[in-house]
C-alpha cells in the first residue's frame, strides 16, 4: 500500500470555505478506483489540517494526480491555503 500524509494551513477567516471545498474533493477521492481510504482532520493544537490517503499502488495515486476532481477542487483548496502544502509519501512494511 501507499500512504501519503499532507498538511495544509488554510488561510485565516477562509477555514468554512476550505473544510467545504475539501471535503467535497475527498468525497470523491474515496471512491476513485485504486484508492483503500482517506481520513482527514485538523491538527489538535495547531491551525493545520492533516490528510492521509491510502492506494492500492503508485499507478493509482497517479490516476488520482491527474483526475478530473483535483484538476477541479484542487485550485479552489489551493487558494484558500495561507502557505503550500507539505507532503510524505511511504509505503507500508
Amino acid at each position: 500500500m501507499l500512504n501519503v500524509v499532507v498538511t495544509m494551513k488554510p488561510k485565516p477567516g477562509h477555514i468554512a470555505e476550505f473544510e467545504k471545498s475539501l471535503g467535497e474533493l475527498l468525497a470523491i477521492v474515496r471512491e476513485e478506483p485504486g484508492c483503500v481510504g482517506v481520513s482527514w482532520g485538523s491538527i489538535e493544537g495547531r491551525d493545520t489540517y492533516a490528510v492521509i490517503e491510502t492506494y492500492l499502488d503508485h499507478a493509482a495515486r497517479d490516476e488520482h494526480l491527474r483526475s478530473a476532481a483535483l484538476a477541479q477542487y484542487g485550485p479552489t483548496v489551493a487558494e484558500l491555503l495561507d502557505e503550500a502544502p507539505t507532503s510524505v509519501v511511504f509505503t507500508s512494511v
